[in-house]
């Protein structure tokens, strides 16, 4: 029985959900109950029966102990919001595992980064290491060739050399016998001790691979780190920001990794678009194959007449409008000692020109001190009323002709939130709530809905308009322009691809018309 067996909270989820950690539910039936239900309970099993891996991966990659801790922390933020699009739900481990290595790495480049430019002179505390340098040098490329397996072969590595489990625990959790099991621990086992030899290890024929795998299953967790993982998680399942329940390297972890998640699927996506083009080229050359009878004159034509010019997109036309005139520019100055809320939004209301709507009374007072002879604009006002307003649960939100302060729970009518257009948002203050309307151009407004979805606030909320194939947006303005950055990127290698792909098509097109000309006309060749 390992230490997190034995911990109180086990022993209570033993009796809630029936069974030891090592067996009872499996990890589908957990993550479906969270998925569903936002089931707490299921969620902590899931950190405390795949913890001691994920912790392992992390002390694996990282030096100091405290990095580790993070990205241990980030995986299972990952994991809270990438939960109900997991498609092999009874591949939990391997999925981690995956999570893990990758948070690790990026968490390992900015300690890196935050190492060099710092020049500590004092080392801080390390992670454990092993007593063997040999090993210290396999570790690494280890990690990075079991997370290069394939999936149907990880996912039973992982369980039973990563998560202790035995081969038939492995093939109840995996819904397969235990013979396939065995079959893909030995692929796995081949391939790894293959890929190892390939990159200058050496391994002695007696030397099995298994024994170089550590079982991370022994890795004694925290109690305090994962209580503080489950606060985070389960409260940014009810729908609060990362930023706001977890240290800013965690929340840089987790957003970064989000990120590289999605353009992972969208070069999946570009893929897909390149492969299309590549055999659609394919069958024209077929269908011409076929037709060689038949005179060349069309398709060499269409081949040598110069490309058309290509219909401007929803996002190109409305970048031909001319843009809204910028905000007034102009500064003032702001300052507050201890002045209640209604003289807060009587000054706010006379400087701005905006009538105050709303019967909602903020408890206590405004302190706001400047430095000497710093004036602000109204946005980065705004902003600093916001901010102070968020320790009253409340939000200021500008409109074309009044204000309000609407409740920081997120429940109001999206009504009363502004709508405003996507080039507009350089107009508002990072922490003001406005709406925009995303057109969505070379992908289904539905499919990355999603994964859009994932980079929201706890204002945030996403409608799909399937027939326009446009996205409507609620959020912050500065975290909308944050999205809208990423998606102009994303709309441009897209965009790439596709040109990528007419490129390959029409040179297949006129390689094909070159050998058919030199078939016909030998003499002139």
């Amino acid at each position: 029985m390992t230490k997190s067996d034995r911990s109180p909270v086990a022993g209570h989820l033993r009796k809630l959900l029936g069974g030891p950690l090592a067996g009872g539910l499996s990890d589908a039936e957990l993550l479906e109950r969270f998925v569903l239900r936002r089931d707490a309970a299921a969620f902590e099993v899931l950190v405390w029966r795949h913890g001691p891996m994920v912790l392992g991966v992390c002390r694996h990659v990282l030096r100091h102990e405290h990095d580790a801790e993070d990205a241990f922390q980030a995986t299972f933020l990952v994991l809270v919001r990438k939960a109900g699009s997991i498609g092999k739900r009874q591949a939990v481990g391997s999925w981690l595992f995956r999570v893990a290595y990758r948070v690790a790495l990026r968490a390992n480049a900015i300690a890196g980064k935050r190492a060099a430019k710092l020049k500590r002179m004092v080392e801080e505390p390390v992670a454990p290491a092993p007593p063997d340098p040999a090993w210290r040098d396999l570790r690494p490329v280890l990690d990075d060739e079991i997370n290069h397996l394939p999936e149907k072969y990880r996912a039973p590595f992982v369980l039973c050399y990563l998560d202790g489990k035995t081969n038939e625990e492995a093939a109840r959790e995996l819904g397969c016998p235990k013979g396939t099991v065995l079959s893909r621990l030995a692929w796995a086992r081949q391939r790894l001790r293959a890929r190892l030899t390939r990159r200058g290890l050496d391994l002695s024929a007696g030397v099995p691979v298994a024994a170089l795998v550590p079982n991370l299953a022994a890795v004694s967790l925290p109690v305090p780190l994962v209580d503080a993982t489950l606060k985070a998680t389960l409260a940014i399942a009810v729908g609060q920001a990362v930023p706001g329940v977890v240290s800013g390297p965690v929340a840089a972890l987790t957003k970064g990794v989000l990120r590289t998640m999605l353009w992972i699927k969208i070069k999946i996506a570009v893929g897909c678009v390149l492969a299309a083009g590549v055999l659609f080229a394919g069958g024209v050359l077929t269908r011409q194959a076929l037709d060689a009878g038949q005179p060349a004159e069309g398709p060499q034509a269409r081949a040598t007449q110069p490309d058309k010019a290509e219909p401007p997109s929803k996002s190109d036309k409305s970048a031909d409008k001319p843009d809204t005139p910028k905000a007034d520019e102009k500064t003032y100055a702001f300052e507050m000692r201890d002045k209640p809320w209604a003289a807060v939004f009587e000054w706010y209301a006379e400087t701005t020109g905006l009538a105050y709507i709303g019967s909602w009374k903020p408890a206590g007072t405004m302190t706001f001190l400047p430095p000497k002879g710093k004036k602000y604009t109204i946005p980065e006002i705004t902003d600093i009323i916001n901010e102070a307003l968020l320790g009253q649960k409340g939000l200021l939100v500008r409109r074309d002709t009044t204000f309000t302060v609407l409740p920081a729970d997120g429940k109001f009518d999206p009504i009363l939130v502004p709508r405003v257009r996507l080039q507009d948002l350089a107009t508002r203050g990072r922490t003001e709530l406005v709406s925009v309307v995303l057109p969505v151009t070379g992908f289904k407004a539905k499919v990355i809905a999603p994964e859009i979805k994932q980079l929201l606030g706890t204002f945030g909320q996403i409608v799909v308009l399937e027939n326009a194939n446009e996205l409507v947006l609620q959020d912050t303005a500065g975290n909308l322009r944050q999205i809208q950055q990423m998606y102009k990127e994303m709309e441009e290698r897209y965009a790439e691809a596709i040109r990528e792909s007419k490129r390959i098509m029409e040179a297949e097109k006129q390689k094909w018309l070159d050998a058919q000309k030199k078939k016909n006309d030998p003499d002139k060749h």
